[in-house]
């Protein structure tokens, strides 16, 4: 066992794996015993993904393994990369890293992965995918019934020492069949995780090639070659050469094959080849498309079977068009915690409503427009009693059907799926969470186009300078009067102007952190949530929102003299009975002109109509808003004048 486990050494390379689209599974803490070449062991953790990983003791010290000695030492930092610092692990002692000053938690993340931007930019597709995209601010088709998945499990060439630490299959292709595609009550699989998580509305169904396929190749020529898609050739072909009569059309979907492949043995510790992933893929052959593969390891680091179903249900969730929920760069900011399967590879933890609405159409979201109570059941709920998502609209495009910036409140509560909503030291509560599908977000390079999505976090500390603070919130980003958290507002977790943004810098890399509360990037809308109740499977909330006015219109009136000639257009509106009269002190109206907004007139709580002179014979475009005492403007009504 001691001579396989030694096999499972790599370098850190930086190729990926194919050029189609690369989506991640993050590991976060996962335990790894490492041998030294004495034959000594070393426990590790790992931090990571596919794109980059790093190790680290219990103690936190990131470690690395010497290429040249072939032992693993601790790591320092030159420049911007990790490399080893002669100090061997398991023969320096911690007091003497302590005295020396070594620094605990050293990544070189940033760099790999803005190097990856820079050399492979196609391969980041941050987005949720062209097939389930949904008009902005609305959430796309439902996705309905049932779709195939096939399982394929694929073994090497022997060689003295193969990446994967076994070159051959162990373990029954079947039995990975069995346990993802499993639908008893009661059993945690990736059938059982989407029907539960849809309603019943969807859920994958498969089979598996039933014997282990021989690739061609050596586990190493592929890697060094650098192309999952030859792998996946090559199996399709020795499928054919050694069962002609095999139909692959009957394993797809309507001629789209969606493939779970299986490689025989590990994954491998440093190296960034053989990890469990998810692509696209456009391999056309024997009839059928190849149209994704998800990828994973036959075997632990100690050999034993890899019977984890979390990585499916995270990695299809990419197959089905959701995206990543977790930072690329530094990887130390999951927007929504511990509170999506797309930013915490947990099968315990469910979707978000985020992505079960605005991907899979599973749930609608009830749209809040004025002041009110509500109830709301659990999202995880198959048979709730209230609404289980709320969106409250924060920005809308001039005629827009829907907000492109809103807030959607969802109840999470553990328990409320047995399986797939329960996760251990999770609080329970009102997860609030931010969206602006228009913009850059924190989680990303600056020039780069993302979706903002981002819970807004009851107990982020404005003052905070590092993004070690935010691993400790990833369990607490919920809203409840059990911890006293009954209130967000303009002002309430913070009260930074709208834009504003507060920087955390870590290492080379510098992370905005935007969505603290209720305020907008462009507009500071009058918008409370409080009164929450305490956790349950049944949460009360409140709202404060000043509505819209109503009966907004405009009209053009020419008036012409002897000297000159002018067109007056005629803005009109009504008080909405919804809002508080003091909660009203003005009107302002705003003129479109481009894309920008400009500030026309700002008039009393009383007036309803506006005058707009010296204009010529065009088109105008009109905003009004009601403000707020504090300063803050309600929901747009719009007018265009012809």
């Amino acid at each position: 066992m001691g001579k396989k486990i030694g096999r499972m050494w790599g370098v850190i390379i930086l190729g990926l794996m194919g050029p189609l689209n690369l989506l991640g599974h993050p590991v976060w803490g996962e335990r790894i015993e490492l041998r030294q070449p004495d034959g000594s062991m070393v426990v590790g953790f790992i931090f990571g993904d596919e794109y980059h990983r790093r190790v680290e003791t219990a103690e936190g010290y990131t470690i690395i393994k010497n290429e040249k000695t072939g032992w693993i030492e601790y790591a320092v930092l030159a420049g911007q990369r990790l490399v080893p610092s002669g100090m061997v692990v398991g023969r320096v002692p911690v007091s003497e890293l302590t005295k020396r000053g070594l620094e605990k938690h050293l990544s070189d993340r940033f760099w790999v992965v803005a190097e990856m931007r820079r050399t492979q930019p196609e391969i980041w597709h941050e987005r949720i995918s062209a097939e389930r995209v949904a008009p902005t601010g609305m959430g796309p088709a439902a996705l309905t019934g049932t779709r195939k998945f096939f399982v394929v499990a694929v073994e090497f060439q022997p060689e003295a020492t193969p990446p994967t630490g076994w070159a051959q299959g162990a373990y029954n292709p079947n039995d990975f069949a069995a346990r993802i595609f499993a639908e008893e009550e009661g059993v945690v699989s990736l059938t059982t995780y989407y029907r539960a998580n849809s309603g019943g509305l969807f859920w994958p169904v498969g089979s598996a090639y039933p014997h282990w396929v021989t690739l061609p190749q050596t586990a190493s020529y592929y890697k060094s070659i650098n192309s999952w898609t030859r792998i996946v050739e090559h199996a399709l072909d020795q499928i054919k050469a050694t069962d002609p009569g095999f139909d692959f059309a009957a394993v797809a979907n309507n001629g789209d094959l969606d493939l779970a492949l299986v490689w025989a043995g590990t994954r491998e510790t440093w190296g960034s080849f053989f990890w469990p992933h998810m692509s696209s893929m456009n391999l056309n052959k024997y009839g059928i498309r190849v149209r994704t593969r998800v990828a994973v390891n036959e075997r632990n680091s100690n050999g034993t079977e890899n019977k984890d179903v979390g990585v499916f249900c995270h990695e299809y969730g990419h197959v089905t068009g959701s995206p990543d929920l977790y930072d690329y760069s530094t990887f130390h900011h999951r927007p929504l915690g511990m509170y999506c399967i797309m930013g915490y590879s947990d099968p315990r933890i469910s979707f978000s409503g985020y992505i079960k609405w605005k991907v899979y159409g599973w749930v609608e979201p009830v749209e809040v427009k004025a002041s009110g109570s509500f109830n709301i059941s659990a999202l995880a709920l198959s048979s709730p009693a209230s609404p289980r998502l709320y969106k409250i609209p924060i920005d809308i495009s001039f005629g827009g059907l829907a907000p492109h910036e809103y807030l959607l409140v969802e109840n999470r509560f553990n328990g409320s799926h047995p399986l797939f909503e329960n996760m251990p030291g999770r609080r329970n509560g009102l997860l609030i969470t931010h969206v602006d599908e228009r913009y850059s977000p924190a989680a990303c390079l600056p020039n780069y186009s993302f979706y903002g999505v981002e819970a807004l976090s009851p107990e982020l500390d404005p003052t905070i300078t590092s993004l070690s603070p935010l691993n400790q919130l990833w369990g607490r980003l919920v809203w409840t009067a059990d911890f006293g958290h009954t209130r967000v507002d303009n002002f309430y977790p913070d009260a930074r102007p709208a834009g504003a943004y507060l920087q955390l810098s870590y290492s080379d890399d510098t992370e905005n952190i935007i969505f603290r509360n209720t305020q907008g990037h462009q507009k500071s809308r009058d918008i409370a949530i409080y009164d929450i109740s305490s956790a349950g499977l049944e949460m009360t909330f409140k709202t404060k929102v000043l509505a819209a006015p109503l009966n907004v219109s405009g009209r053009k009136v020419a008036n012409r003299s002897l000297f000159q000639q002018e067109y007056i257009n005629i803005i009109e509106w009504q008080a909405n009975p919804l809002n508080q009269p003091e909660r009203v002190s003005k009107y302002r109206l705003y003129v479109l002109e481009g894309l920008n907004e400009k500030l026309l007139a700002e008039i009393g709580p009383n007036q309803f109509t506006f005058w707009h002179r010296g204009l010529k014979d065009l088109n105008y475009n009109y905003i009004v808003v009601a403000v707020s005492p504090e300063g803050t403007e309600g929901q747009p009504a719009f007018a265009s004048v012809k």
